[in-house]
Protein backbone atom coordinates (compact mmCIF):
# COMPACT_ATOMS: atom_id res chain seq x y z
CA UNK A 1 0.00 0.00 0.00
CA UNK A 2 1.66 3.49 -0.77
CA UNK A 3 0.53 6.06 1.44
CA UNK A 4 1.45 10.03 0.98
CA UNK A 5 3.60 11.15 4.42
CA UNK A 6 2.21 14.54 5.55
CA UNK A 7 3.12 16.93 7.97
CA UNK A 8 0.41 19.46 9.27
CA UNK A 9 -0.18 21.85 12.46
CA UNK A 10 -2.49 22.60 14.42
CA UNK A 11 -1.94 26.78 14.93
CA UNK A 12 -3.98 27.74 18.01
CA UNK A 13 -4.70 30.96 19.59
CA UNK A 14 -4.89 31.20 23.56
CA UNK A 15 -8.23 31.31 22.97
CA UNK A 16 -7.70 27.62 20.96
CA UNK A 17 -9.25 29.27 18.00
CA UNK A 18 -7.56 26.88 15.42
CA UNK A 19 -6.25 27.94 11.45
CA UNK A 20 -8.14 26.15 8.67
CA UNK A 21 -7.20 25.86 5.15
CA UNK A 22 -9.97 25.10 2.89
CA UNK A 23 -10.35 22.87 0.17
CA UNK A 24 -13.23 21.62 -2.40
CA UNK A 25 -12.45 18.00 -3.42
CA UNK A 26 -14.76 16.40 -5.67
CA UNK A 27 -16.65 19.61 -5.24
CA UNK A 28 -17.33 18.82 -0.85
CA UNK A 29 -15.95 21.72 1.04
CA UNK A 30 -12.97 20.45 3.70
CA UNK A 31 -11.57 22.66 6.44
CA UNK A 32 -8.36 21.10 7.00
CA UNK A 33 -5.37 21.94 9.09
CA UNK A 34 -2.31 23.46 6.89
CA UNK A 35 0.13 21.61 5.93
CA UNK A 36 1.20 19.09 3.42
CA UNK A 37 2.83 16.03 1.81
CA UNK A 38 6.71 15.51 2.09
CA UNK A 39 9.06 16.06 -0.56
CA UNK A 40 11.07 13.28 -1.50
CA UNK A 41 13.82 12.54 1.08
CA UNK A 42 12.12 15.39 3.26
CA UNK A 43 12.04 14.72 7.36
CA UNK A 44 8.26 15.28 9.00
CA UNK A 45 9.76 18.32 10.58
CA UNK A 46 11.55 19.93 7.74
CA UNK A 47 7.90 19.48 5.63
CA UNK A 48 6.21 21.02 8.53
CA UNK A 49 8.08 24.13 8.39
CA UNK A 50 8.73 24.36 4.78
CA UNK A 51 4.78 24.32 4.22
CA UNK A 52 3.75 26.89 6.81
CA UNK A 53 6.10 29.00 4.97
CA UNK A 54 4.53 28.46 1.75
CA UNK A 55 1.05 28.80 2.70
CA UNK A 56 0.71 30.68 5.74
CA UNK A 57 3.85 32.40 6.24
CA UNK A 58 4.74 31.03 10.11
CA UNK A 59 8.29 30.68 10.40
CA UNK A 60 8.17 27.94 13.23
CA UNK A 61 11.00 25.87 15.07
CA UNK A 62 9.33 22.31 14.23
CA UNK A 63 11.80 20.91 17.21
CA UNK A 64 9.95 23.21 19.44
CA UNK A 65 6.09 21.50 18.24
CA UNK A 66 4.86 19.14 20.49
CA UNK A 67 4.14 16.30 17.82
CA UNK A 68 0.29 15.74 19.08
CA UNK A 69 -1.81 13.31 16.75
CA UNK A 70 -0.67 10.82 13.98
CA UNK A 71 -3.52 9.75 11.52
CA UNK A 72 -3.67 7.14 8.63
CA UNK A 73 -6.29 7.77 5.95
CA UNK A 74 -6.34 4.61 3.22
CA UNK A 75 -8.80 6.30 0.63
CA UNK A 76 -7.60 7.39 -2.86
CA UNK A 77 -9.28 11.32 -2.83
CA UNK A 78 -6.89 11.71 0.83
CA UNK A 79 -3.77 11.71 -1.32
CA UNK A 80 -4.43 11.73 -5.40
CA UNK A 81 -2.60 8.93 -7.23
CA UNK A 82 -1.72 7.35 -3.81
CA UNK A 83 -3.72 4.71 -1.81
CA UNK A 84 -3.88 6.94 1.12
CA UNK A 85 -2.47 9.79 3.55
CA UNK A 86 -0.24 9.01 6.73
CA UNK A 87 -0.39 12.36 8.19
CA UNK A 88 2.11 13.71 11.48
CA UNK A 89 0.63 16.89 13.37
CA UNK A 90 2.41 19.07 15.53
CA UNK A 91 1.03 21.87 17.48
CA UNK A 92 1.72 25.21 17.14
CA UNK A 93 0.69 28.41 19.25
CA UNK A 94 0.68 31.63 18.07
CA UNK A 95 -0.14 34.91 20.22
CA UNK A 96 -3.15 35.59 18.18
CA UNK A 97 -5.23 35.06 15.09
CA UNK A 98 -3.15 36.49 11.86
CA UNK A 99 -3.93 36.64 8.33
CA UNK A 100 -2.38 33.84 6.64
CA UNK A 101 0.00 35.21 3.76
CA UNK A 102 2.40 32.67 2.58
CA UNK A 103 5.06 32.31 0.00
CA UNK A 104 2.66 31.24 -2.57
CA UNK A 105 0.57 32.99 -4.96
CA UNK A 106 -3.11 32.83 -5.28
CA UNK A 107 -2.69 30.80 -8.18
CA UNK A 108 0.48 28.31 -6.22
CA UNK A 109 -2.33 28.03 -3.37
CA UNK A 110 -5.41 27.21 -5.69
CA UNK A 111 -3.21 24.78 -7.85
CA UNK A 112 -2.52 23.15 -3.82
CA UNK A 113 -6.40 22.87 -3.92
CA UNK A 114 -6.33 25.60 -1.04
CA UNK A 115 -9.26 28.52 -1.30
CA UNK A 116 -8.83 30.39 2.20
CA UNK A 117 -8.07 30.03 5.46
CA UNK A 118 -10.22 31.16 8.92
CA UNK A 119 -10.09 30.70 12.18
CA UNK A 120 -12.14 28.54 13.71
CA UNK A 121 -13.24 27.70 17.55
CA UNK A 122 -13.54 24.05 18.62
CA UNK A 123 -18.09 24.66 18.74
CA UNK A 124 -17.53 26.21 15.08
CA UNK A 125 -15.68 23.48 14.19
CA UNK A 126 -18.15 21.11 15.51
CA UNK A 127 -21.16 23.01 14.15
CA UNK A 128 -19.55 22.27 10.77
CA UNK A 129 -20.90 19.35 9.46
CA UNK A 130 -24.55 20.88 10.01
CA UNK A 131 -23.35 23.54 7.32
CA UNK A 132 -22.71 20.95 4.58
CA UNK A 133 -18.78 21.24 5.61
CA UNK A 134 -16.42 18.82 6.65
CA UNK A 135 -13.88 19.05 8.94
CA UNK A 136 -10.36 17.11 8.77
CA UNK A 137 -10.42 14.97 10.71
CA UNK A 138 -13.94 14.51 11.12
CA UNK A 139 -13.19 14.34 15.23
CA UNK A 140 -11.61 17.65 14.75
CA UNK A 141 -13.52 19.25 17.28
CA UNK A 142 -12.80 16.85 19.78
CA UNK A 143 -9.54 16.82 19.54
CA UNK A 144 -8.57 20.67 19.51
CA UNK A 145 -9.31 20.88 23.36
CA UNK A 146 -7.32 17.34 23.57
CA UNK A 147 -4.47 18.19 21.55
CA UNK A 148 -3.89 21.70 23.64
CA UNK A 149 -3.97 20.28 26.55
CA UNK A 150 -1.35 17.02 26.41
CA UNK A 151 1.40 16.85 29.15
CA UNK A 152 4.96 18.10 27.76
CA UNK A 153 6.01 14.62 26.46
CA UNK A 154 3.45 12.71 25.52
CA UNK A 155 3.36 10.54 22.69
CA UNK A 156 1.08 11.76 19.54
CA UNK A 157 -2.65 10.28 19.55
CA UNK A 158 -3.56 8.36 17.16
CA UNK A 159 -6.74 8.96 15.60
CA UNK A 160 -9.11 8.29 12.90
CA UNK A 161 -10.57 9.77 9.45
Amino acid sequence: MRLRRAARALVLTPDERVLLAEHHPDGVTVRALPGGGLEPAEDVRAALRRELLEEVGLDVDPVLCPHVWRRTVVEPWAAPGWDGLSEDVFLVRVPGEFTPRGSFDAEQLRAEDLHGFGWWSAAEVAAMEGRGVVPAPRALADLVPLAARLPAGSPPLVVGA
